[in-house]
């Protein structure tokens, strides 16, 4: 519906030429604000019966506003709207289990997914693939992109290709397209020839509107393996999990390399990390639908324990380098956060919060952070640090 193939052109269209963009910034400003408040007052453990309605009040206002600050940028953001898809997909069937299926445990309801899921997948892809030989203007070809620029209002960037600019003063490419012709072509005048099309490179945005239902398949598949992980039988095991990581990577570095010879790669590898990451998002609301609190921790240690006993631990060397090149700046944040959150819980202004420090602990100080904060940062000091940095170091060169 909201790519190509349905209205999503014309959605985009009208957002990129309303002023109901402007409006985003604000309703963004009014999240961050309303996180962060809700944060330091310690949400999570409004335990009460009031608590617990109020926390899901909040919550769902919240998520609201987060869909809808998506929609009005997504003339900004075009994928934006695809990984609502992947976002939403798990909450609706969650949603569907509560209100047709109560009585039986999530888990099975889950395992019963992978099936229907996969064939959903399937029928994404055949018609879309019955939408492309339908008609040749559903193709996506030179003359496509050049189209899908100029409806999606992406401009031509002349600074690496001066020559290509029209010689009538108009500011528009020296090529067009002739539309009275059948298919329709590409027309080059004199001096100026097909290398004039790199002046659209940065235009992803009619590209992924176009391979819209190509992701949102993805994120289909992507759910259904999910599912079929959380079978109830015991089946799947650590080999399957990581055959199908494999095949996801694979998957992805198909649609970029596709992407990188259209000439689009810039905008299409940030789609899909964010696809990823949000189908990820997904999979990890599956699993506290669940799994209580106490099961998550206990089976992430567990994954985490073998993990290292199998690969070792400079392998996760490796990962926690890759960890510290990209997070620098989250984890920065987060700690800052952590560090007021505790402040907060020390001026005891907040009766729901959480005890400053463990019972347990010997050390009978508070400390800056917060109790989880503080057993993070004692597990990042037994990194050995200089393996760690080295491996960030070289990441950052990648």
């Amino acid at each position: 519906l909201f790519t190509q193939m349905g209205f999503g052109e014309y959605f985009y269209y009208t957002l990129s030429h309303s002023r109901f963009g402007d409006y985003a910034y604000l309703f963004a400003g009014g999240l961050f604000l309303s996180g962060f408040f809700f944060y330091i007052l310690d949400i999570g453990e409004w335990n009460t019966a009031a608590g617990y309605i109020f926390r899901y009040i909040i919550v769902t206002a919240m998520f609201s506003v987060f869909v809808l600050i998506v929609i009005l940028v997504s003339n900004e953001v075009t994928f934006g709207i695809i990984t609502l898809f992947a976002l939403l997909n798990p909450l609706w069937l969650l949603m569907v289990k509560s209100i047709f299926y109560r009585g039986t445990e999530t888990r099975s309801f889950v395992s019963w997914l992978s099936g229907p899921l996969l064939l959903i997948s399937l029928l994404t892809a055949a018609t879309f693939l019955t939408w492309i030989c339908w008609d040749y203007s559903n193709e996506w070809n030179s003359v496509t992109e050049v189209e899908a620029a100029v409806r999606t209002g992406c401009a031509a960037n002349f600074e690496d290709y001066p020559n290509c600019v029209s010689e009538d003063g108009s500011g528009n490419t020296c090529f067009y397209v002739d539309s009275s012709v059948e298919p329709e072509e590409l027309v080059f005048p004199e001096n100026c020839n097909r290398m004039c099309l790199n002046v659209y490179d940065g235009c992803s945005n009619g590209f992924i509107l176009w391979a819209g239902p190509v992701l949102m398949c993805l994120s289909t598949l992507f759910l259904s393996f999910f599912c079929t992980f959380l079978r109830t039988d015991g089946t799947t095991n650590e080999k399957d999990i990581f055959n199908f990581g494999k095949l996801w990577g694979f998957v992805l570095f198909i649609m970029w390399a596709s992407a990188s010879l259209s000439g689009t790669a810039a905008g299409v590898t940030s789609s899909l990390l964010t696809l990823t990451m949000a189908n990820l998002i997904g999979g990890a609301v599956i699993l506290s639908a669940i799994f209580s609190k106490e099961e998550i921790d206990h089976n992430k240690q567990a994954v985490f324990s073998k993990f290292q006993e199998k690969y070792g631990s400079n392998n996760l060397d490796v990962m926690r380098g890759l960890f510290i090149a990209t997070c620098s700046p989250i984890l920065l944040a987060y700690f800052l956060l952590s560090a007021i959150n505790q402040l907060i819980r020390r001026i005891g202004i907040n009766p729901c919060a959480q005890p400053t420090r463990e019972l347990k602990d010997p050390d009978k100080n508070t400390g800056i952070v917060t109790v989880r904060a503080k057993q993070q940062l004692t597990a990042m000091r037994s990194w050995d640090r200089a393996k760690v940095l080295t491996y960030a170091i070289y990441w950052g060169i990648a």
